[in-house]
């Protein structure tokens, strides 16, 4: 019997679980983290990315590989190409925080072509895409990002439970105009939970930066705040999206900006337009102010969303690709 095989390559480490596969497919985990000393040193180009992707071309031998993220995607296309190893390409978590421009934009757009299937996380970007990158529109297809409740740290928040409000993330985050919110609100506690690269200046005495938090108390100190934010740069900014699911899955009150690709997560989630820190104050004031409310409700709504975004829609929207190539 012939063993039917996917290539499944990510910067992830081997092993990280991605999707139940149909009976009879077995996956190759190929990991483009840094594997020694060079791909550690050297960041610039990612050696380790190009390593992996030249691993993944070569060992498809036909049959489909699943890239990771955009650039992953690049770099195994361009291996292809130049290993002249056709296999059917589907990449997942298409997704940019900033889109390329110039050179970079010209090379993806061309790499790009060898790709079969695109899965986006929102009906704004299968529609942005597709145009940005000159690629037919019927291959890119929509699928509401998918996972379990993100696991909680046992014990309490290090800060008294509901007596302030969170923000978590470091994607596409305008952290600016949440302080000018805070600004306004200096009886109201605030702690942001973001990462190096995100420039928070000037800070109230009511506002508490946090940096590089483990996943699970990120998590205990999030459903402990009255609420969390999640400010975004744009009305089309596309990011957010785990937050946004971690935090509904959790039963956590929500606010955020106003954004097209975020449009099919904030039907429960309080918006305000992108940049209104007046308004962005008002709410987070309502929230705070009705926090046992709005956390029962959220709470009640759980079921529902742990429907809405459990990954068996990530098993069929990939098993049914996969059965286009196998």
């Amino acid at each position: 019997m012939v063993t039917r095989r996917i290539v499944n390559v990510a910067e992830l480490p081997r092993g990280v679980h991605f999707v139940n596969l149909p009976n009879g497919v077995e996956q190759l985990d190929i990991s483009a983290l840094p594997a020694n000393a060079l791909e550690r040193l050297v960041q610039k180009p990612k050696i380790a990315r190009y390593r992996a992707a030249l691993g993944a071309a070569l060992a498809a031998k036909g049959m489909p590989i699943i890239s990771h993220l955009p650039r992953m995607t690049a770099a195994v296309c361009t291996a292809q190409a130049m290993t002249r190893r056709d296999a059917p390409h589907l990449a997942f978590s298409f997704n940019f925080t900033d889109l390329p421009e110039g050179l970079a934009r010209r090379y993806m757009a061309s790499a790009f072509q060898r790709v079969e299937e695109f899965f986006v996380y929102s009906e704004y970007e299968r529609e942005a895409y597709p145009q940005y990158f000159s690629q037919p529109k019927e291959r890119f297809k929509s699928l509401l990002w998918a996972q379990s409740p993100p696991t909680v740290a046992t014990g309490e928040s290090p800060f008294k439970p509901n007596s302030y409000v969170s923000a978590v993330g470091g994607e596409g985050r305008d952290y600016a105009t949440l302080v000018k919110a805070a600004e306004a609100l200096p009886q109201v506690q605030f702690v942001i939970i973001a990462r190096p690269r995100n420039h928070v200046s000037s800070l109230p005495d009511n506002v508490q930066l946090l940096m590089d938090v483990p996943a699970e108390l990120t998590w205990r100190i999030a459903l402990e705040s009255s609420c969390v934010v999640v400010p975004l740069k744009s009305a089309t900014t596309c990011c957010g999206h785990i937050t946004l699911v971690a935090g509904e899955l959790l039963g956590i009150p929500l606010i955020s900006t106003r954004s097209e690709a975020t449009r099919e997560y904030t039907e429960d989630v309080a918006l305000c337009e992108p940049g209104d820190a007046v308004r962005l104050a008002q709410i987070i004031r309502e929230h705070h102010h009705q926090v046992h409310e709005l956390k029962s409700a959220a709470q009640a709504r759980i079921p529902s969303k742990i429907a809405k975004y459990d990954r068996k829609h990530w098993d069929v929207a990939v098993s049914q690709s996969l059965a286009r190539y196998m």
